[in-house]
């Protein structure tokens, strides 16, 4: 994964991994991310909660630890 981190912005944070989603060679979606690799392409990762709704989508998976 490539990863670069500029704390002057507001969202600091973007990469590219350098294959895609699975670490699986059998996966459909091991190379989704070798293109973006080569060109340079990155992702940006939201840390400000207004902005996860556009990066992420409305749908959260909350997990609570039993009592």
């Amino acid at each position: 994964m490539r990863i670069v981190v500029d704390f002057g912005q507001p969202e600091p944070m973007m990469g590219v991994n350098s294959t895609g989603q699975s670490g699986n060679p059998a996966s459909p979606h091991y190379a989704d991310s070798i293109d973006a690799w080569l060109k340079g392409r990155y992702v940006t990762f939201p840390m400000q909660p207004q902005n996860f709704d556009k990066a992420y989508g409305t749908q959260r998976l909350t997990l609570v630890p039993g009592k």
